[in-house]
């Protein structure tokens, strides 16, 4: 019998993400051809959806990213009110979108125009360009998308509110089902103490974000502590295969420190592996310090670990609902702390931070903030992942104190 091949083994892995994920690979999935026929079904279905020309939400965000363009869609998707987006339907343009981008079309009340027309009376308007706002200047409510998130908090105009930052697209497009899952979850038997998933080989930004940030970078991080791994006590799951199983073996980790998955693992077991460990290691992402890893984990009550305190508003809190390190040396200091945590601290943690993301990251809060809006004009600011942008943060940029308007989705 032959042996089966590296790569034949790395295709088959392929494949199986494929079938799991339900998507090809990015490189892939940006061929024409392969693009063509997704094109046409959601243009002609663009095409049948009528244009409600009274009862309507106004959206024209050139300037934001795929991601970004997704989740403001979706948070006004939540109103009875038809979404119209200003947006010119055409191969390039789906294309740059991406797989990400590329789920507003789910967006069941979405209708898309290529230019707005006169007759046009939307009865809230959204738009990251200044023009487009003062063309419609008789619409009740006017949402002016801002993206220099370094600016200080006192040079903010008007009523101003910085979107905090979402969990993934794939679990915005199932909210139903997130929101159901982190409320299981959270009541899980956990058997992990500090658990890190994530991609550590993107060779061409090795070390990029301790040039811009000063912190130690995510595989910077994974690499310290896979030299240390005999005694810090620290596993890796290195293997697709070892990655499926780590649900059903999860007790036999308890022994170890940390568990470390440096394979990818399918986004439909994402929460409940995070739901059996205590602590997750939040490590920065590759191009700047948040990382959507870090708010799913939250979710779920896992006690995030993270040098990227100061860009949660409000800040998180070390030993309350974080614990902080700058850099490398204070991994071994935090890990030792952790293993000699109660029970009851810990649970005290956990519950302290799903009382944060319950507070100031659900999606439906801020959903139903940007809806209840009763001001005439509001300055939303969003993380658009500008890199010379966030090399300006500062604590008193409106990333890290939020805006104006922050508190008030405690009261919500």
């Amino acid at each position: 019998m032959k042996k089966i091949t590296s790569a034949t083994q790395h295709l088959i892995k392929g494949i199986e993400l494929i079938v799991c994920e339900k998507r090809l690979p990015a490189k892939l999935s940006e061929n024409l051809a392969v693009q063509g026929f997704g094109y046409l079904k959601r243009r002609f279905q663009n095409k049948i959806t009528p244009l409600h020309t009274e009862n309507f939400v106004l959206l024209y965000l050139p300037k934001l990213g795929h991601r970004y363009i997704y989740q403001i869609l979706h948070y006004f998707s939540s109103s009875p009110s038809q979404i119209v987006f200003i947006w010119n339907f055409n191969l390039e343009n789906y294309i740059k979108l991406t797989h990400e981008g590329r789920r507003l079309f789910t967006i069941k009340n979405l209708k898309i125009v290529s230019t707005p027309s006169c007759g046009l009376k939307p009865k809230a308007i959204v738009s990251s360009e200044k023009d487009e706002i003062g063309a419609f200047d008789k619409v009740p409510v006017q949402i002016k998308i801002e993206t220099d998130v370094s600016i200080p908090v006192d040079k903010g105009e008007g009523d101003t509110f910085m979107l905090p930052y979402g969990i993934h697209p794939f679990l915005l497009q199932n909210y139903d089902q997130f929101s159901q899952e982190i409320q299981k979850f959270r009541d899980q038997e956990r058997h992990i103490s500090i658990f890190f998933a994530g991609n550590t080989r993107y060779e061409e930004t090795r070390y990029l974000i301790e040039q811009s940030y000063h912190v130690p970078s995510r595989d910077r991080c994974v690499e310290f502590l896979l030299e240390n791994s005999s005694q810090l006590k620290i596993v890796e799951i290195r293997n697709f295969k070892q990655r499926q199983q780590i649900l059903a073996q999860a007790k036999q980790y308890q022994a170890y420190s940390v568990v470390l998955c440096t394979s990818k693992g399918l986004a439909e077991n994402w929460l409940r592996e995070l739901a059996i460990a205590d602590f997750f290691l939040a490590l920065p992402g590759w191009y700047m310090l948040m990382c959507h890893n870090a708010i799913e984990a939250m979710a779920v009550g896992c006690i995030p670990i993270l040098s990227y305190e100061n860009w949660f508003s409000p800040a998180l809190v070390h030993g309350k609902n974080c614990f902080v390190y700058k850099q490398l040396e204070d991994l071994p200091k935090l890990i030792s702390h952790i293993n000699h945590m109660s029970k009851e601290e810990i649970s005290e943690m956990r519950a302290a931070v799903i009382n944060y993301f319950d507070c100031y990251l659900n999606p439906s809060k801020i959903a139903a903030f940007l809806l209840q809006y009763q001001g005439s004009k509001l300055h939303l600011y969003i993380n658009n992942e500008d890199s010379k942008t966030l090399r300006n943060v500062n604590n008193s940029s409106i990333l890290c104190r939020g805006g104006s308007l922050q508190s008030l989705l405690e009261t919500m």
